[in-house]
């Protein structure tokens, strides 16, 4: 699996998008993000998984679906977005961070040599002993750490209630 391809991803949404009739406001708010965060996701470094989930599964298909080649055999969550669902896609980062520690554990690392078996740039000991108590990562990292477990972004994603607006 290769690098993740923002533009790829922006070409998939804007795909879909014209085919809906939408604008890019109106897909920021079917998906529940910010105005600015697809039409500058080309020019960032770092992108959040928990949005690029959303545009994942508004697509129907999973992060890896943008690695590579782009042919993912693993089948998409339930195609949908936040306003009609009433439900998100996160990064369990809990679960991430679970399997990340049995292996460490298993193979007898310190979490300074855990980050660097995983060998990506963002990666550090202090991001992977923090991961359980944050709420996302960038998808970067996120497909580096699922890499190295050996698994697929979607064994390690939990679809969350939104919370009521008060």
């Amino acid at each position: 699996m290769s690098n993740f391809d923002a533009k790829a991803l922006y070409a998939s949404l804007d795909k879909h998008r014209l085919a809906r009739g939408l604008s890019w406001l109106q897909v920021s708010h079917v998906l529940g993000m910010m105005a600015s965060t697809i039409p500058e996701m080309e020019k960032r470094e770092v992108l959040n998984a928990n949005d690029v989930l959303q545009m994942t599964r508004w697509l129907g298909l999973n992060i890896e679906s943008f690695c590579g080649t782009g042919r993912d055999n693993v089948r998409g969550p339930q195609p949908g977005d936040v306003r009609s669902t009433g439900r998100k896609l996160r990064v369990d980062t809990v679960k991430l961070y679970a399997a990340l520690d049995r292996k460490r554990q298993a193979k007898g690392l310190t979490w300074e040599r855990l980050a660097a078996s995983i060998s990506s740039p963002r990666v550090t000991p202090q991001m992977l002993m923090n991961l359980a108590g944050s709420s996302s990562t960038d998808v970067r990292s996120l497909l580096s750490i699922v890499r190295y477990l050996g698994g697929h972004t979607a064994s390690f994603t939990r679809l969350d209630d939104l919370e009521p607006v008060r």
